[in-house]
């Protein structure tokens, strides 16, 4: 379905920049842009018009003049399809569009992005979908109905949707998999219900699309410290990507609480040397965003063991070194100092 724009072929410029403004907006639009000739005009009109959600009319003394746009809007009324009158000129309005609510776009601050969430609201209102089926109409192949339930989806923040966002992000079946836009929409519509979101949050961060995982961390951060007791419980994940994610979703969340754990991931035990450095640096890093007294000693202790580290993955690697010594100029206690200098003069020559 589209917008039917209703215009006199002597504002033609105009309409056409009205059919711009709203494209740019992604609504679709259907404008005539061919002279009336005859009898044969009606049946293009009234299909476009049975076509449409909405009807703007743009309203100039040649539009009220105009019997092609008076029999246009009033088709649209008799067939209940909503009329938007949008002012462009100062012109009489004929008694049956007097009750409607207009737009004024006779100045230069024209307001268009009123008149397309106007439309989106209509279009909304109109498009058949239903929480019911909603997750059908996600994977319809109508792309009206498709992004109507996008936005729908996008708006669920009770707790008793949960069940349906769960089906989308983690559906039973393959053959249900949903888009990556769509597992999207729904961990922001997860972000938007508060505590109550928390556990599917967490579940998400596991998901298999990086996406979803990616996407899902600041849903979390923004909820704060009650959701760090479930990912601490992540920071065991068998997968690597999950862990080292956790570690920087609790560094944002820049809770005490999970030092502990944190600390103990300084020595994953991950049986691929360069998964387990991935692990161990996020933590550190998690200890120095926490920034507690602790924390941070306990960060400069393993930023110290990087710059000394004798390990054969690391060995000889210069950047290695380079990057842990930046870590503890950035940490900058006691501790920190005192490992850059011996760490400094071992690097003298004698």
């Amino acid at each position: 379905m589209h917008v039917f724009i209703s215009y006199s072929h002597d504002d033609v410029d105009f309409a056409q920049n009205v059919k711009h403004e709203l494209e740019r907006r992604k609504l679709p639009i259907w404008i005539d842009e061919l002279t009336p000739a005859g009898d044969d005009w009606r049946t293009d009109i009234e299909d476009a018009l049975r076509g449409s959600f909405a009807l703007v009319l743009i309203m100039t003394p040649n539009a009220f003049e105009s019997r092609y746009v008076t029999y246009e809007w009033a088709f649209a009324l008799g067939a209940n399809i909503p009329v938007i009158p949008i002012l462009r000129k100062k012109t009489e309005f004929h008694p049956r569009l007097e009750r409607l609510q207009h737009l004024d776009f006779t100045t230069s601050n024209r307001p268009w992005d009123d008149l397309a969430e106007g439309l989106q609201a209509v279009r909304d209102q109109r498009t058949p979908v239903t929480t019911g089926s909603l997750a059908e109409s996600l994977h319809s192949r109508q792309s009206e109905t498709r992004n109507a339930a996008i936005r729908m989806l996008r708006k669920l923040n009770t707790p008793d949707s949960i069940p349906l966002i769960e089906s989308i992000l983690f559906p039973s079946s393959p053959d249900q998999r949903f888009t990556s836009e769509v597992r999207k929409v729904a961990v922001d519509a997860l972000g938007n219900m508060g505590d109550v979101g928390l556990e599917p949050l967490v579940r998400a961060m596991s998901h298999a699309d990086r996406s979803v995982r990616f996407n899902t961390g600041p849903k979390i951060v923004a909820l704060g410290t009650i959701a760090v007791p479930a990912l601490l419980q992540l920071l065991d994940a068998g997968d690597v990507d999950v862990r080292v994610r956790t570690t920087w979703v609790l560094g944002e969340i820049g809770s005490p609480l999970a030092v502990e754990k944190l600390v103990g991931k300084l020595e994953d035990k991950d049986h691929m040397p360069t998964y387990r450095k991935r692990v161990c640096d996020g933590a550190a890093d998690a200890l120095i965003a926490i920034a507690t007294a602790d924390a941070l000693d306990h960060a400069a202790v393993y930023w110290e063991t990087q710059l000394v580290s004798k390990r054969k993955h690391w060995s000889g690697d210069s950047r290695v070194s380079d990057y842990a010594a930046e870590k503890l100029i950035h940490i900058d206690t006691p501790a920190a100092r005192s490992a850059l200098e011996r760490w400094k003069r071992d690097q003298t020559p004698e």
